[in-house]
């Protein structure tokens, strides 16, 4: 006979979180070979000796991680998922009736902790990926790319020059009149290759809400604020081993 389900839902139950986490999944992987708890050391001069207990560096590293390895880049997503991803959840410790720390955390997180917290966290994966066979060491590839940075073209305004920096653009500017080059005399067909110009705009104009940002434009992309990220990958297992970032220009392919 045909059924129908229920939609009551119960008051109390009796289940254990770890038993609706599958033995495949990818936590239950991530939990077993990664040991965080040399985070402890690493972040406990960031904290005062006294006042209340913060919310556990462990997991705060453990929701980065979560993002880089399910491909969420918002930190507000991040701890939107694991509230109803029971996965996430187990691998955070945390129990289905426990409330998880506001997105805002995260954001504190970054800003308490130095860089050289967040690149031990990443030197540890990368001796593991060594430990485990899956780098060779033979070749390394190196890319660039651009990067979106969330700051609006409204965010851009005149940047403020010295009288020093004023004086020099136009003894720059003089007898010049295509970048990257001093042009005096005859043009050479010949030796004039195709080449992006590049948007002088930055070099007047910066982002209040991030400096580091800079306009770029693409033919089919208009134009946005980016940065330019470096990547050094091991041929193997395609491992990540460098990560470094750098101001983008427009002038480069």
């Amino acid at each position: 006979m045909q059924g129908k389900k229920d939609p009551e839902q119960k008051i109390f139950y009796s289940v254990s979180l770890g038993e609706l986490v599958p033995d495949d999944h990818p936590v239950r992987r991530l939990a077993k070979v990664l040991d965080l708890s040399f985070i402890y050391a690493a972040t406990r001069w960031y904290y005062s000796h006294e006042g209340k207990p913060s919310i556990d560096p462990v997991v705060l590293f453990k929701l980065y991680i979560l993002g880089y390895f399910f491909g969420i880049s918002s930190e507000r997503q991040i701890l939107r998922e694991a509230r109803v991803n029971l996965a996430y959840r187990w691998y955070l410790g945390y129990d289905i009736d426990e409330q998880l720390p506001d997105h805002s955390i995260m954001t504190k997180s970054r800003y308490r902790f130095p860089k050289e917290v967040f690149a031990q966290l990443f030197a540890r994966i990368v001796g593991l990926c060594r430990e485990a066979g899956l780098i060779s060491g033979d070749y390394h590839f190196v890319d660039s790319t651009l990067v979106k940075a969330n700051a609006s073209k409204d965010s851009f305004g005149s940047k403020l020059k010295s009288e020093d920096e004023y004086l020099a653009d136009l003894e720059k500017g003089e007898g010049k009149q295509f970048h990257g080059s001093a042009f005096d005399g005859e043009v050479d067909p010949e030796k004039m290759g195709r080449r992006r110009e590049r948007n002088r705009k930055n070099d007047d104009y910066v982002s209040g809400s991030d400096p580091d940002a800079r306009m770029i434009s693409r033919s089919g992309k208009g134009t946005f604020s980016a940065y330019k990220g470096h990547v050094c990958v091991d041929r193997k297992r395609r491992v990540i081993l460098s990560v470094d970032g750098s101001v983008a220009t427009d002038d480069e392919d």
